[in-house]
């Protein structure tokens, strides 16, 4: 796996992972979605600064491109050696998992999911070019719902150039949360770019997002709104300890109207220390 790519939802949560003599791995259990597991990681803003309560508030509108992974426990993950069939530079994945949790019409669960995703490294001149997405379709078990569970896309792409990496990605689709609430025309759109000097690392980045939601078998029809700009700085004070601020403004709103309690500014000043 290149470094630029993330691994969340892919395989990190497997109860049991076999590696082949090709360098190929097989997930199990737990084995999350294939499509996660290649996009490329845009750069964004470190530390924990940022507005609580929107993630657990009535705003469907997505925090990353990520926003629709769903599969049932039962799954597996395939995920390519490097250089897949020949072509320098690609990985890919394949992923399926089959769970049958009971119908339902307060809640849903996925059912049938799959998942297909690819990861292309290449070099162009002094940067190392890193593309990667795929796509989520995971069936639903409430049985009122228009949507499925989910059916989403998502890509993303960084560009590192000596101490400098720019990224971007991009997310869209439909799904249903686990409140059964419809989640239709979602999109998002994230920028990120980071720098390092020496022994300090200054990053950036915002986000802009949307969805319409609605009540379980009604198509979505009010418009969430989310947007976020963030920024921080890391220094290394010595050997495993390093110090960060950051700042982060949140803007959100629910079925166009703003909701303060969900908005805001923050900042953050810590320290990682690892020994």
């Amino acid at each position: 796996m290149d470094e630029n790519a993330s691994d969340v939802g892919a395989s990190s949560a497997s109860g049991l992972t076999l590696t082949f003599t090709d360098g190929s791995t097989l997930a199990l259990i737990e084995a999350g979605n294939a499509a996660t597991g290649r996009i490329a990681a845009v750069p964004g803003a470190s530390g924990e600064q940022g507005i609580t309560g929107v993630a657990s508030s009535a705003n469907a509108a997505p925090g990353a491109i990520t926003w629709g992974s769903s599969s049932d426990n039962v799954g597996f993950t395939y995920t390519s050696a490097a250089d897949a069939m020949g072509v320098e530079g690609l990985t890919f994945g394949i992923s399926a998992a089959v769970g049958d949790d009971g119908d339902a019409s307060a809640s849903s669960n996925a059912e049938t999911s799959y998942s297909v995703g690819a990861t292309y490294v290449t070099t162009t001149g002094d940067s190392t070019v890193t593309i990667g997405g795929g796509f989520i379709q995971a069936g639903d078990s409430n049985t009122t719902t228009v949507n499925d569970k989910a059916d989403v896309m998502m890509v993303s792409a960084t560009a590192v150039t000596g101490d400098l990496t720019l990224g971007v990605g991009y997310g869209a689709g439909s799904r249903v949360n686990q409140d059964a609430t419809e989640v239709d025309g979602a999109s998002i759109m994230t920028l990120g770019a980071s720098y390092v000097s020496g022994d300090m690392t200054l990053s950036v980045g915002m986000m802009d997002s949307e969805a319409k939601d609605g009540a379980a078998g009604s198509d979505g029809t009010n418009t969430d709104t989310l947007e976020s700009v963030s920024g921080s700085v890391d220094y290394a004070v010595a050997s495993g300890v390093t110090a960060t601020i950051g700042y982060t403004d949140v803007s959100a709103a629910n079925e166009g109207v703003s909701v303060p309690g969900n908005s805001g500014s923050a900042w953050y000043i810590g320290a990682n220390i690892s020994f």
